[in-house]
């Protein structure tokens, strides 16, 4: 059992390096079992697909996330530094694995309600992280806010539209390093006026 254990969390090892490299739909399970120099059937053993295999990369590549930003967050000073950490490491973690993130570029029926149930997962997840932090700064007076939830889905739709519109105005389905910098400095700038806000 401990090897089996072994070998699956290499598969996801290497299918997580094909995947953040060529995305979703220019990675094979050939391309993935040559990598492993395993067998196609055995990789199929452990995966009965490419689609149920992206899910589990995505779902163990976010635990791993959420273990990191809370790791820095416990050692912040107040909840507005704890909401920076989130935004700053949340752009890092979406700049880094952009490729693999953007799976919605090639899809079918059959294959897009797995994968759009992950991302269900994980959304369920920030919604939490992030509510929560909002909640303890409510608790702790340093944020003047009624509701933590709609404020943390406010908060989470501008930003994602921040990265829309960079992204669209400058029609760009794959941003280089600078377009990213112009998505964080002003994600950054709405983040200082979200935090002032709270505090009003």
């Amino acid at each position: 059992m401990e090897n089996q254990d072994k070998k699956r969390d290499r598969i996801i090892e290497i299918a997580l390096k094909r995947f953040a490299h060529y995305g979703l739909s220019k990675t094979t399970m050939n391309e993935i079992a040559d990598d492993l120099s395993m067998s196609k059937a055995l990789l199929y053993y452990y995966f009965p697909d490419k689609n149920a295999l992206y899910s589990t990369v995505i779902n163990q590549l976010f635990e791993v996330h959420a273990i990191e930003i809370k790791k820095e967050i416990d050692q912040s000073a107040s909840s507005a530094e704890a909401l920076s950490i989130y935004l700053r490491k949340r752009h890092e973690f979406i700049k880094k694995y952009y490729i693999l993130l953007e799976f919605n570029k090639s899809f079918n029926k059959e294959s897009f309600a797995q994968k759009q149930n992950s991302f269900s997962t994980i959304r369920a997840k920030e919604k939490s992280f992030l509510t929560n932090i909002l909640a303890q700064g409510i608790q702790s007076g340093e944020f003047k806010i009624d509701d933590p939830e709609k404020t943390e889905a406010l908060i989470f739709d501008a930003l994602l539209g921040i990265r829309f519109v960079v992204l669209e105005y400058n029609n760009s389905p794959q941003p280089d390093d600078e377009l990213f910098n112009t998505i964080l400095e002003k994600q950054q700038l709405l983040s200082d006026l979200i935090i002032r806000g709270l505090k009003a």
